[in-house]
């Protein structure tokens, strides 16, 4: 397994991590939405109680929560969301065919659908602010990516709201519980040389009084990718990291 974190690395063992042999398959990864997100380090404890005396450090990628140009018009969209769910919740009639349970994802996707035609641009400021990272990988020859494997470590939950929607398999809703979560490729990738993979990242921590939203917090993961190449598997990790999703 090739680990390339990128945090902490000089720039010339970096440079050289980069540089891939013909078995092996080279990763440089980040944040792509920087304006809502800092590329920083934090303690493993930092939201915990409980303080270590000498706490673990992550990557990790930090909403900008003290940027009035980014949490206004988040808290602002948060509001029209809230707003508008009162108003489906109203609407909903009582019917002879029973819908969708309250809280399930079949339900929040019939309000999403709704809340979407109602306020378009606050979809688009939510899809904005979601935590997207980049992925580029080099090697030489062809390589197919088959699947990723997430696996979350921890959660810690914040105040205040997220949300999550899927419009292609490449929007990944992340599991808050502790565990191992595969996610097929569908298709799957073929590169040649090298090949530029986008993640959006949402939660799957889901109030079920809250139509849509989502309680944010911090995912402390790690995020396989299984390639096969030349009739073998090959696999490449981020290893630990945090988010705030």
């Amino acid at each position: 397994m090739v680990r390339v974190i990128g945090a902490g690395l000089s720039a010339l063992a970096l440079a050289a991590a980069q540089q891939p042999t013909p078995d092996a398959l080279a990763m440089r990864w980040g944040v792509e939405n920087t304006h809502a997100y800092r590329d920083t380090m934090r303690a493993e404890d930092e939201h915990l109680r409980v303080k270590s005396a000498s706490p673990k450090k992550y990557r990790t990628f930090a909403f900008a929560a003290d940027d009035p140009e980014v949490t206004e018009p988040y808290q602002t969209c948060l509001q029209a969301h809230q707003r508008s769910w009162v108003a489906y919740q109203k609407a909903q009639k009582p019917s002879r065919v029973p819908g969708p349970p309250p809280g399930s994802e079949a339900a929040r996707a019939r309000f999403r659908a709704t809340f979407a035609t109602e306020s378009p641009t606050c979809m688009a400021v939510f899809k904005q602010l979601a935590p997207t990272l980049f992925f580029d990988f080099t090697r030489v020859g062809t390589f197919v990516l088959e699947r990723l494997e997430v696996k979350t470590l921890a959660f810690v939950p914040y105040t205040g709201g997220g949300l999550t929607t899927k419009e292609s398999w490449n929007d990944l809703t992340l599991p808050h519980t502790p565990g191992w979560k595969p996610y097929p490729a569908e298709p799957a990738l073929s590169f040649t040389g090298n090949g530029r993979l986008r993640l959006r990242l949402w939660s799957d921590n889901a109030d079920a009084g809250a139509g849509w939203a989502t309680a944010m917090g911090e995912f402390l993961i790690d995020i396989t990718f299984v390639f096969s190449a030349a009739g073998q598997e090959v696999r490449v990790s981020t290893g630990p990291f945090k988010i705030d999703v």
